[in-house]
């Protein structure tokens, strides 16, 4: 697994944990029983580019059902290397392009919203806001290696990440690609 993989693997983890862990002290300091809701994040940012119009409900849906044939060919991927990737906290699968100069993972998550991405805007060296088919998005790069994260808030708590990584693309063509699979799988998710 990449290291660029892994990071948004640990990032969804790490919001797995951030909102399902309900035990051990706050940020008071004051312990917490499971039953305990968990304290709101401070988000500085309001407003519509969080607002998601048209929910989409997502749950049960299969990330490697949602990229049709010709989507994936379009962006350079091989339409027979689909790899069930998902565990437990999401829904996740991995594209490889013939020559494997590119990895698209599909990632659908039913347990987390834009607002943990946008309290960790700070670690990102990219942090642009935009919409894709009316859909709030975040495209998100490291920095470190090319590589390019779109998330899309589909309803308060369910977001679609799709995340492209190459050793041999620049940054752009893999945020192109990552943009298009994204834009391709919301016509699927709005066809079902």
């Amino acid at each position: 697994m990449s290291s660029n993989r892994r990071r948004t693997g640990a990032l969804l983890a790490a919001g797995l944990l951030t909102l399902c862990c309900a035990c051990g002290a706050d940020d008071s300091g004051t312990d917490r029983t499971p039953s305990d809701p968990l304290p709101s994040p401070d988000l500085s940012l309001e407003g519509p580019q969080r607002s998601v119009s048209r929910p989409l409900d997502v749950r049960g849906v299969v990330a490697c059902s949602v990229l049709d044939a010709e989507a994936a060919q379009a962006v350079g991927l091989s339409v027979t290397t689909a790899a069930d990737e998902s565990t437990a906290a999401a829904s996740s699968c991995a594209w490889r392009s013939p020559d494997k100069s590119l990895d698209v993972d599909i990632v659908i998550n039913t347990d987390l919203g834009l607002d943990f991405v946008y309290a960790q805007r700070d670690t990102f060296e990219t942090f642009e806001e935009f919409e894709i088919r009316s859909y709030p998005a975040l495209r998100l790069s490291p920095g470190t290696s090319p590589t390019c994260e779109v998330w899309v808030g589909l309803a308060e708590r369910q977001v679609l990440v799709v995340h492209a990584n190459s050793l041999k693309a620049e940054a752009p063509r893999l945020c192109e690609a990552a943009v298009n699979v994204s834009a391709s799988v919301l016509v699927t998710l709005g066809e079902a």
